[in-house]
């Protein structure tokens, strides 16, 4: 999966941290998120530091969301996030909310002229 050289970094801090475990997110023993805890654990983890989402796709729809305002083509953001064009846009092309404000600006912009 590609990502920017900003993501890249994070992960070689985060993986570069003191410890035994070979998984990037991983129990405070090291040992592995089972899949069937991963979504309880991941609104655990989001609570405690004041992040709100839904559910774990939250991340995947605010993604697509970055990589249409990048101007992605859709067939690479399908690469990217790994379904079908038909069904990111179906299901993962919601609007970034802290866009608001922009698209409101813009509308009173067009209001005025």
């Amino acid at each position: 999966m590609p990502i920017s050289d900003d993501s890249r970094s994070i992960l070689d801090t985060a993986l570069a941290l003191p410890g035994e475990s070979k998984y990037l997110f991983h129990h405070p023993d090291g040992s592995q998120i089972q899949k069937d805890n991963y979504s309880r654990y991941l609104r655990r983890v989001c609570k405690k530091l004041g992040i709100t989402t839904t559910h774990n796709h939250a991340f995947r729809v605010a993604y697509n969301a970055r990589l249409i305002e990048a101007k992605v083509d859709g067939n690479e953001r399908c690469l990217v996030l790994g379904h079908s064009k038909q069904t990111n846009e179906r299901h993962y092309s919601f609007s970034d909310k802290r866009r608001v404000g922009v698209v409101r600006n813009k509308l009173n912009m067009a209001k005025s002229v």
